[in-house]
This record gives structure tokens, sequence and C-alpha cells, in this order.
């Protein structure tokens, strides 16, 4: 591709392109295009023109990329890869690199429809990649849950001044991802005015705000003195006199950067629009769908002809909005510009797809204007599910760690390497007399642990609690003097517990109880000798308790999935053709590693899946729905399963439609849990029966089969927890003993209940009963 003057305008787009792209000729993909980001990405450079990919990369043998631009050439059809390795030897020393990126090998067609090339478009991603293999380990009371996902996140203190106004904020503590998405380094314990300068005033007012009301705010903004673009989620922490805010936040620079090049140029526009992971859609001038990418039919379940002439008021959509309440059309953000002529940005909301999931969505949407009239709008989306429910865990989390401490009897103090006070709890601001904000970095060790026994100075720098995160184990406990604010002592049991971060210790906790305060409430209501015997009890019970705590951090801090996916996506690759061919020998090694794998995620899921039930916080979501297509999407869900044990399932559909006012996907699931239990515990060449009945005001469903059954002792017990009954085929069938507990949780939840009818060796009925 030349510089002339004919081509100049797309040239020049090209290189401007904030992506690496390049263009190569015929079977042998000779370059013929590159820009400046691509010869940055593979570290080459323009000594590669007129090369064979071959030739220019003989690194890459083995790697299947020569093999992609082969397919892709012969067959015309692109190929679409995402955060995909590639080795490059990046300065010619025989070192491979390993990059990561998003790319897409779209072919590029003459008028006749022949192949003559191939437009490379790629965006690194390593970064990222990397830094969601990096996830650090459990540094405070909620750091694994906000270390585990690729966004940033920070914890901020607000700075008022007397006219209670603000004026600054301190950064208290910020995750991995913070760095990255802010370029900003070494911020803990520093105001932003002083690593940010010219920050702008904006930026304190909003979390100001968010302090004064207490109410969490979503917004998009960006700085100029920062050069960025942020997406960003704030949360006040703690009751209404903290000061503390928690933000979690997105740099959407690259995304914004996209959109301003989609503007100016309609033919890159279509193909840049197409590699986008993000949905894209545009609407005519009276809000119907013209066209959509491949990411909007992807993320919405939808093909570009089933969604074509839809409109925000189509009844199929379902919309939600964050609370799950049912949003109208006229509120969908096309229909808001339609009516203002006006961008509506960072809108959310959930979509019930054709198959009965739910997808939230974040949603932008920009008026197309063209001589002062508004011809049509443009949106923009992307799915925002899993930190949708990552930030309804940090709150959830956030809330059960505030309630903990502040209810707490156990005085509790967390320090950081230095000493300094970064968190007190209530029962250690009224045994001590020291109020959170007098200890707020402060060292702990100078204002309750300053003197020995017998009024000697204590010297800091010995003191074991201290210096626990240099022993990098629990400091025992064990009995010693505390001083209060007023100068008075008081014996305590103390015991400190460091928290592991990503590189060694980075906080501990120092938990003490007043051993008077607990002598005192004994005597008061007990005989002495009964006293003496439950103060020894109570401290067991402490004892105790500072085991448990401790177990729970040690588990906490392994991170159950994040390893066992990471082994997953690894034997795909392998198992996927990016390695060398596998032996015979080697392909059945990896293929039961793989399997074996899978258990272990299927295990982790139901553990998952049952803590979530458990906490009482699970919500379903009822909608009135023909319970036909349920039962009919369970059973296909199944067929493989029921195909490699060559079992079949006998279902008549009934004559008159029954509607159920059931969450879809919930109880579709339990279907499948039942038919997945009838298909394990039955044998080969089995048949499996469902059958549909309404009686007394509900409807029935009956899952029978003939296979193993269940003994008369045995039927309530299948529904506990863990449980796994033996019987003939227990040792070829795998399960968690999760399953039918978490059924029957599932069908309580919408008023119904599950029994079963079983005789051993005469195959079992599960009766499902639900409230019509």
């Amino acid at each position: 591709m030349q510089s002339g003057s004919a081509k100049q305008p797309l040239y020049d787009l090209f290189m401007q392109a904030p992506a690496a792209i390049a263009v190569v000729r015929g079977p042998k993909h000779v370059f013929d295009f590159t820009n400046s980001l691509y010869l940055r990405l593979v570290g080459k450079t323009k000594a590669i023109h007129g090369k064979a990919v071959r030739d220019a990369f003989p690194e890459l043998k083995g790697q299947g990329f020569y093999e992609l631009l082969d397919t892709v050439y012969e067959t015309g059809e692109p190929f679409i890869g995402n955060e995909l390795p590639i080795d490059l030897d990046l300065n010619g020393s025989g070192t491979l690199t390993r990059t990561y990126v998003n790319f897409v090998y779209q072919p590029m067609k003459d008028a006749e429809g022949a192949i003559g090339g191939i437009m490379a478009h790629a965006v690194d991603v390593t970064a990222a990649v990397e830094g969601r293999l990096q996830i650090r380990e459990d540094e405070e009371r909620y750091r694994t849950l906000f270390n585990s996902i690729n966004q940033g996140f920070c914890i901020i203190e607000l700075i008022f001044d007397d006219h209670n106004v603000a004026q600054d904020y301190k950064f208290i503590e910020v995750n991995h991802v913070f760095e990255q998405q802010t370029g900003l380094k070494d911020v803990v314990g520093k105001t932003a005015r002083t690593v940010i300068p010219n920050l702008e005033d904006r930026w304190v007012e909003i979390y100001g705000q968010v302090v004064k009301t207490g109410k969490p705010l979503s917004f998009t903004e960006n700085s100029d003195a920062m050069g960025r673009w942020y997406e960003v989620d704030a949360t006040r922490l703690g009751n209404p006199k903290s000061n503390c805010v928690a933000i979690l936040f997105t740099d959407i620079t690259k995304r914004k950067t996209i959109e301003d090049t989609l503007r100016q140029s309609e033919a890159l526009n279509r193909t840049v629009i197409e590699s986008l992971e993000e949905g894209v859609s545009l609407l005519d001038a009276d809000g119907a769908i013209v066209s959509a990418n491949k990411s909007a039919q992807r993320l919405l379940g939808l093909s570009l002809e089933q969604m074509q002439g839809r409109d925000s008021s189509d009844p199929r959509w379902k919309s939600v909005h964050k609370d799950g309440s049912f949003m109208p059309g006229s509120e969908h953000a096309p229909q808001q510009v339609l009516r203002t002529k006006k961008p509506y940005n960072n809108q959310t909301m959930g979509i019930h797809k054709p198959d009965g999931s739910m997808v939230w969505l974040n949603i932008n949407a920009q008026p197309i204007i063209e001589d002062g009239e508004l011809t049509g709008v443009v949106t923009s989306f992307f799915d925002i599910t899993e930190r949708k429910n990552m930030q309804e865990e940090l709150e959830r989390q956030l809330q059960i760690t505030d309630t903990i401490t502040k209810t707490a009897s156990s005085c509790l103090f967390m320090i950081d390497n230095n000493g300094l006070v970064t968190y007190m709890n209530p029962a250690a601001t009224r045994v001590t007399g020291y109020s959170l904000q007098e200890s707020l970095g402060k060292p702990m060790h100078l204002l309750i642990h300053h003197s020995h026994p017998d009024g000697t100075p204590y010297p800091q720098s010995e003191c074991p609690l201290v210096n626990t995160y240099t022993v990098g184990a629990p400091n025992p406990l064990h009995e010693d003097i505390l001083y209060r604010k007023d100068g008075t002592s008081f014996p305590a049991l103390i015991s400190g517990t460091p928290i592991p971060g990503d590189v060694g210790i980075q906080s501990t906790v120092v938990e003490f109880r007043d051993i008077e305060e607990i002598t005192n409430t004994l005597q008061r209501n007990n005989e002495l000798e009964e006293s003496t015997l439950l103060l020894k009890e109570q401290r067991a019970q402490l004892v105790a308790l500072n085991n448990a705590k401790d177990d729970f951090i040690a588990i906490a801090s392994h991170q159950l999935r994040t390893p066992a996916t990471a082994v997953k996506q690894y034997l795909g690759l392998v198992l996927g053709g990016f390695t060398e061919p596998l032996t015979e020998v080697q392909h059945k090694y990896i293929t039961t590693a793989n399997d074996s794998n899978e258990r272990q995620l299927n295990v982790i899921t139901d553990l998952l899946k049952t803590a979530k039930i458990d906490s009482s916080r699970y919500v379903i979501r009822k909608e009135r729905t023909p319970l036909a297509s349920i039962i009919e999407a369970a059973i296909t869900d199944m067929q493989l399963e029921l195909d490699s044990r060559d079992q079949t399932v006998r279902y008549t559909t009934p004559k008159t439609p029954i509607l159920v006012m059931v969450d879809r996907v919930e109880i579709k699931l339990v279907l499948i849990n039942l038919l997945e239990n009838a298909s394990k515990y039955s044998y080969p060449q089995s048949e499996i029966t469902v059958a549909v009945s309404k009686r007394n005001g509900q409807v029935h469903i009956d899952i029978t089969d003939n296979g193993v059954g269940v003994s008369h002792d045995n039927v309530e017990k299948i529904f506990d927890k863990f449980t796994r009954i033996n019987n003939v085929l227990s040792d070829t069938v795998t399960g968690s003993g999760l399953g039918l507990y978490w059924v029957r949780k599932i069908v309580r939840l919408h008023d119904g209940d599950v029994k079963v009818i079983s005789k051993l060796g005469a195959g079992s009925t599960f009766r499902v009963s639900l409230p019509l």
C-alpha cells in the first residue's frame, strides 16, 4: 500500500490508527504495508516490507499463525483471535518474548470477490492478560476480591477544610492494576494534588459528594492532567462519619480513541467495528436497528436478521434496571438520544437473551447529525456482567466486614509494615479511649504498648507485634500490658496475624481483649469458683477463635478458581494444536488431565453456588414462562450426555400450555441436575420419563428412571449437603454431593418443593412441585 495521492487519506488513517495494522499480499503473505504500531508490536523495522511472513518471522514456526493465514487466504473467512499468545524475537537476539494480542485476519477482496491479500488488525493486550494472571493474594479483609479483577481499585480518604469543603484526598490503598490504569507509582500515603499537581477540581468535588451523601456514583469522566478517560464506580466506606471512598475504575482512553477514529472514516469504521469486542449497532431516525456488528449479535444472542427493524419498544427485549425492575423501551439510551439529540452515556441495562440467560451491558449512544438534522443513532455496548457481580460481591464483603468488626467484642487494630494504624474497630476505641481519627497514621506501639510492665520504655523496634511482618508467621496469643489514652494500664490477651500481599507481608492485624474487663464481668455474674472456670473457658475460646481466624486467612489466601482456570487454558492450548504435535500417549495423558481439571472446576463451581445460596442473598427473578419451553431446553442441553450413554428421554408436550411464575434460568438448571442424576444412576440403553400434571393449584414435574434406586433409609439423606449414597454405580459416577442439596434450595425459593419416591434396585421418581 503506497502513500500516493489517491490513497493518501486512507494511508494516513492507517498510520494514525490506535491499533497495529499490516497488509500482506498473495498466497505467500508478502508484507505490503505496516503502520508504526505494528512494527513496534512485533519488534521489527520497515525492512520486512517485501518479505514473506515465514521469512520475516521464522520464530512463528509451530505457533499456528502461518496456518491461520493460509486458511483465511484459501477460505475467504476472517479469523478473530482474543488474547492469543505469540512468541516473538523482539530484539533479534534469538530470545523469544511472550506477547498476547487481540487480532483479526480480514481477507481483502477485489470487485470480483477474488482474494488478493489479508489485513491484520492487532491490539497488544499483554499488560491486561499478565495483570489478570498475577492476581494478588488477600492483603486485608477483602484484598483477594478486589485484586482478582482486571480493573483499577483504590481507597481514598477525603480531606475537608474548616468549612467542610473537600480540598484534596489521600490514597490509602491501591491494587496492582492501579498503576497500569493511571501511570502513577508509589501513591499510598500521598495526596492526589501531590502526585497530580494539575488535577481538576471536579474529581475532588465528586468524591466529596459521595462522602457527604453516602450515595454511590457511576460516571464517565476525563482528566486532561492525566491524559486519560475513565469509567468510575465510587462508594463510601464505613459509617456516615467516614471520609473514605472505594473507587473501581477502568481506563477507557483507547475506547474513546477508537470512537473518535470511527467518526473520522466510514471505510475504516467497517473494518474496525467488526474487530471490536464491544457491540456496536446503527439505528435509523425512528430508532429501528439497521445494522449491528458480530460482537453485538454475540452479546445479545441474536442474528443481524433477527435484530433488523427492532426498536426499543419491542417487548422481546425484556430489559431491566440495575435493581432488576422492568425498564420500559422509552428509557433505553437510543430513545433518550432521539428525544434530546444529545449523547447518552454509561447506561447500565440487563437483557434477557433468547436462551433465558441474563447479560448486563454498559451502553453509550451517540446521535448522528447531518446538516443539523438527526438521521440516526450509534450505540456501543459491552458485557459488564462479571464486573457487576464482582462489584455487588465487593459491596457485600465490605458490609460483612464492617458489621463483624463493629460488633466484635475483641479489640482490633490494623497496622502497616511501619507500625502505623490504618484501622481500629469500635471495641478498640472504647477500651483504649482513642478515636479512629486520633489513631490513623500514628504508631500503634507508641499509643498503647510504649512501656514494659515495670514502667521502663519499650522500644518499637523490639515490639513483636510490629515486627510480625518480618517473621511472616502469627504472633501467638499471650498476656501483656497495654495502655489507655489516659495513661492507665491494663492486662490483655494479645496476638498479631500477618496479612500476605504480592511481595511479602503487607500489613498486620493486632487483636486483644482486656483481661480485667473479662474478669469483672464474670465476677459480677458468678461465684468466684465458677468465674475462674468460665475465665479459663473464655481464654480457650479466644485461642480457638484466633486459630480459626488464622485458618480462615490461610484458606482465603489460596485462590481455588484462578489456578484451576489457568491450567484449563494451557491444557486447551495444547489440545487445540498450539504446541508441537502430540504423540498418542501424550494426547491420552493430556486429555485425562483436562478431564480431571474439568471435574475440579465443576466441584469449585458447585461449592461457590452452594455458598452463595447459603448466604441468604440469592436472588431469583421470576417471570411468567411456558413450562414446556423450560423442560425442552433442559432436555436439549442434556442430549450429548444422554447420547454418550445411549439413553433416551420420553416427554410429551401438554396440549394446553402451562404458564409458571419462575426464574427460567434457575428452574432449567434444576431440571438439568435431576436429568443428569437420573442418567448417571441408570444403566446404558435405558429410558427416562418426564411427565407434567396439575393438582391443587400446583404443577408437578415427575422425572422417572429405572436405575439403581435409593433405599428407604437414604431417601431424605440424598438432599443433604455433601452426601453421596453408595450403590452399584457409585464407582463410575463423579460428583460433589451438592447437586440435590442445591436443587431443593432453589425450588423452595420458588415456594415449591422436591420429593423422591424410590426403591432400591427399582428406579426413582423425583417430583418438582411449583405453584401455578
